[in-house]
């Protein structure tokens, strides 16, 4: 085989593998619906509450209820404030008026962490999840 020929195969083996890590790893082209840039809440959106996002997110609604912080969701003793759907996307008023609409003004209206940046994650996160809230406002002695 000659030289040119391993190189190809080589690079053609290499994206094979990459292309095997991504798919294992949960990596996958984006949707025409996530190739929207990501739209940050704007304040004139309110919150209506996880039961109005459930209406069209019935699967994401069941899998959520099962985990912690739809857990938190449901016992009030667990975490003050507001745990559901929205402590993470933002408020979903103009999103559920939308109706489903992707055209319709708002569908795009909501935090979908997927199209943020890591810093913006990890600010949306620390806002329950800072180890100040977590002790009850109390600074570490």
């Amino acid at each position: 085989m000659n030289r040119r020929k391993g190189i190809v195969l080589g690079l053609v083996g290499l994206g094979l593998l990459l292309g095997l890590f991504g798919l294992r790893v949960g990596v996958r082209a984006p949707r025409a619906a996530e190739a929207q840039e990501a739209v940050k809440p704007t304040g004139t959106a309110t919150y209506v509450g996880s039961a109005a996002c459930a209406d069209c997110h019935e699967d994401i609604d069941h899998s959520f209820k099962l985990a912690g912080h739809g857990r938190a969701e449901q016992d009030s003793m667990l975490v003050e404030g507001r745990v559901g759907c929205e402590s993470c996307h933002g408020p979903g008023s103009d999103h559920v008026k939308a109706d489903g609409d992707k055209d319709a003004p708002g569908f795009w209206n909501i935090r979908r962490l997927d199209k943020l940046s890591s810093a913006e994650v990890v600010a949306t996160c620390q806002g329950c999840h800072s180890v100040y809230r977590m002790r009850g406002g109390q600074k570490k002695q």
